[in-house]
């Protein structure tokens, strides 16, 4: 899970170590810390490599709003089984 993260700057062809892998990330488009173009890039360089993406885009700041909390524990429990 990445929240309110961004994409580091590693080559793209790193990214190919996500292929398959379930990413849920979570961005808001007003994050004056992150700026949501980052986290909006991590999200499109995953999928690109091929991970399966999980992408919350909410209207706010650098935060963790209760509806992603609640998305992020309903990946979870899709994730695991549970």
């Amino acid at each position: 899970a990445v929240l309110s993260g961004r994409a580091l700057g590693h080559p793209r062809a790193s990214y190919r170590r996500l292929d398959a892998l379930p990413i849920f990330a979570s961005h808001g488009t007003a994050d004056p810390m992150v700026p949501f173009l980052r986290g909006d890039a991590f999200a499109a360089r995953a999928r690109a490599a091929g991970a399966e993406v999980r992408f919350e885009r909410f209207e706010g700041g650098h935060e963790i709003p209760a509806a992603v909390e609640t998305a992020l524990g309903e990946w979870l429990r899709g994730v695991c089984g549970a």
